[in-house]
């Protein structure tokens, strides 16, 4: 009896339209996270009107892409399944060059995402001060917060219950569909903040103060030609707007709080210090 030898060679239907369907795909799914930078760079090089149709378009279709990623588990449900699907393809259909070639960078742009969808948030250091965020997210929390800040999502809301005589800020967070926490952190001693699980100290909330000196807004306008240009008009009234309340100083005056916002966005706590010397 002959046995009849059977071909290794990948199925018919990985070696058919599957690679261009899943560039087609990947294009759609995470071209938007690339669109915000492109369009700034060309922004600056190119008068282009943003209320045209077209840009009103680009506007309106990252709103709802933003929208789809604006939880965690979309985002790492969706890049793990590209990333699979792509490795799959590549391994398995060996298609030719060109097609590999594309199937890689599409892969690359998959995996880039979080360095250039970052996460920024309302405001930044005035000139001689520094600034740390304390609820600054983590690279892969980052992209997901920064299509929250698009869709105009805030998923938590922060109140600042005081500083405790060794310089610890205290302050409560309550995200949607979790409990509400109590955290603390000591900014000369600490980087991330912890629960608070026992008994809240004695902290004080007496040291208010206005911190719209003490950070910039990115806010930007464009110009009759198109272009982005920097207007402090605007950048001293969207620091009114971004900081949600007065500053609070800690009681070594080193250390200022503030809860800062994105226009219907996210908001962040940060702490400020001068660069040298107290605040």
């Amino acid at each position: 009896m002959v046995t009849q030898t059977i071909p290794d060679r990948p199925a018919p239907r990985f070696r058919g339209r599957a690679p261009f369907v899943a560039l087609v795909a990947t294009l759609l799914l995470f071209g938007p996270f690339y669109l915000p930078r492109a369009v700034e760079t060309l922004y600056h090089h190119v008068a282009i009107d943003p209320m045209s149709l077209a840009g009103l378009s680009v506007a309106f279709g990252m709103y709802f892409h933003s929208i789809l990623f604006s939880r965690p588990a979309s985002y790492l449900l969706a890049g793990g399944a590209a990333v699979a699907l792509l490795l799959a393809l590549l391994l398995i259909a060996r298609p030719g060059r060109l097609m590999s070639a594309l199937l890689s960078l599409a892969l690359v742009g998959i995996l880039a995402v979080p360095w250039a969808y970052g996460y920024q948030p309302a405001v930044s250091p005035a000139p001689g001060y520094r600034m740390l965020v304390v609820t600054q997210p983590g690279l892969l929390e980052g992209v997901t917060k920064q299509a929250q800040r698009v869709a105009e999502v805030r998923p938590c809301d922060y109140s600042l219950l005081g500083w405790s005589a060794d310089d610890t800020l205290h302050y409560r967070e309550e995200c949607k569909g979790a409990v509400p926490q109590v955290k603390a952190i000591a900014p000369a001693r600490e980087e991330q903040p912890r629960v608070v699980e026992r008994s809240l100290p004695d902290v004080s909330a007496e040291g208010k103060l206005s911190a719209a000196s003490l950070v910039r807004s990115p806010s930007q306008v464009y110009g009759p030609d198109g272009r982005l240009v920097e207007s402090a008009e605007a950048e001293r009234s969207g620091i009114q707007i971004k900081l949600r309340e007065s500053g609070l100083a800690s009681p070594s005056g080193r250390w200022v709080a503030v809860v800062a916002r994105h226009i219907y966005g996210p908001e962040d706590v940060i702490i400020l210090s001068q660069e040298v010397g107290g605040v």
